[in-house]
């Protein structure tokens, strides 16, 4: 459970004592450095029995990735991915709110 605590303004994740298959979750972070200096990160979260993140053997500190290339995959399939851009990425969400997004579907532009 992932619970804001006000007094130190952080979150904090807390485990129950029997920790079972269905509270387990593997999480990485990338953080992706544009040519322009604005930063992207991207979360990714291995659920469940699954609970793999694995990166492609390129994603390693001050690597150059290009649009496209793949940054690694979750084993057999499905989790879920965060993305977090700084303000002057110029993101713009196209997607509308809270609607369903199919695979392939443009869902944001980046200046």
């Amino acid at each position: 459970m992932i619970v804001y605590d006000k007094e130190q303004q952080r979150c904090k994740e807390y485990f129950f004592e029997s920790i079972d298959w269905q509270l387990i979750e593997t999480k990485d972070v990338v953080i992706i450095q544009m040519d322009s200096g604005a930063l992207a990160s991207v979360v990714s979260v291995g659920m469940c029995q699954v609970s793999s993140v694995n990166f492609e053997n390129t994603v390693v500190p001050g690597a150059h990735v290009k649009k496209g290339d793949p940054l690694g995959y979750f084993l057999f399939g499905g989790s879920d991915i965060i993305m977090l851009f700084s303000e002057d990425t110029g993101f713009t969400l196209t997607a509308e709110a809270l609607a369903p997004i199919k695979a392939c579907e443009l869902y944001v532009t980046l200046k």
